[in-house]
């Protein structure tokens, strides 16, 4: 009996239709009909929004009532916005490859650059003793001003031995010819030189404090002639940092130093001997195997086989 009571409740229990409140419903109600409004509201502002706008075709989309047409406005915006941005990415990449722009000018005066002299006889007789700039210079004069010229500098050179470079102080050279120039009268002492030596004086004009090279630059004057050197001045100047990698921090060298030195560290790192030729390191007398090598990248570097 008991348990047929509490069966017969069970079955009742389960067939108890459950109780929706009306406060429930009303709620539900208000929800659903407050985000419809609120969808409402956000599509006329959005709508009011593109018909007032100045974007060309945006407004033109809304307004439009054939889906055609508003088809072929919506892929016209599309390849406009293409555009636009295929410009704007070209303008940063423009923008980011630091561009340079080459500009000329014209000065009427310039720093008057170092002159560099070497006598074709490098030694005297007396092979222990060079050629000593007061028995060479007989007279120096900036813009036929006497006394204008200062002690020269003096550096040795393996093809001439040693050289002299005059240095003129700040001076602006403002005209052409022998009034604006340097003038130069040199004794080549010609009496102490050994025979088979070519007489004559080289020349190279150079920036002012740079290294010279007489042998690839240099003019040679021969004894008993007068020698008229003219040259232009042409300076470039390059930007660095970003837009380049030049830098201002080196003065004394040019590009033929440049190219030499290079040229030596690759002698230097390959055969442990460097080029004579190049007025700086020794040369490793008897180095046989430094002479093979050298000869051979010699061969490389001039395409001889």
């Amino acid at each position: 009996m008991d348990q047929l009571a509490r069966k017969s409740n069970e079955d009742i229990l389960s067939r108890t239709p459950s109780i929706v409140w009306p406060s429930d419903v009303i709620k539900n109600d208000a929800t659903t009909h407050n985000n419809s409004d609120s969808n409402q509201i956000l599509k006329h502002a959005l709508t009011d929004i593109a018909s007032r706008s100045t974007v060309h075709g945006i407004s033109n989309i809304v307004s439009s009532k054939s889906i055609y047409t508003r088809l072929v406005w919506i892929l016209a915006f599309l390849a406009c916005l293409g555009l636009v941005v295929y410009q704007l990415v070209n303008i940063f990449v423009l923008y980011m490859s630091f561009p340079t722009k080459t500009t000329y000018g014209l000065d009427r005066h310039f720093e008057f650059p170092s002159v560099t002299v070497c006598n074709n006889g490098f030694a005297e007789y007396d092979y222990s003793h060079a050629h000593l700039v007061e028995n060479m210079l007989v007279s120096c004069k900036y813009a036929h001003i006497n006394g204008s010229c200062e002690t020269p500098s003096s550096y040795v050179s393996s093809k001439y031995g040693t050289c002299f470079t005059y240095n003129p102080p700040d001076y602006l050279a403002r005209l052409s010819g022998l009034q604006g120039g340097i003038t130069l009268e040199l004794n080549l002492e010609t009496h102490k030189q050994t025979n088979g030596i070519e007489y004559g004086m080289r020349y190279t004009v150079h920036d002012k404090n740079t290294f010279p090279f007489p042998f690839e630059d240099g003019v040679t004057v021969s004894g008993g002639d007068v020698g008229y050197i003219a040259i232009n001045s042409r300076q470039i100047q390059r930007l660095g940092g970003d837009y380049g990698k030049c830098q201002n921090d080196i003065q004394i060298f040019g590009r033929i130093y440049t190219a030499k030195l290079c040229w030596e560290n690759l002698l230097y790192n390959e055969c442990s001997c460097v080029d004579p030729d190049l007025d700086s390191l020794l040369w490793q007398v008897g180095n046989v195997t430094g002479s093979y090598c050298y000869n051979k990248i010699i061969r490389v570097k001039t395409h001889i086989r």
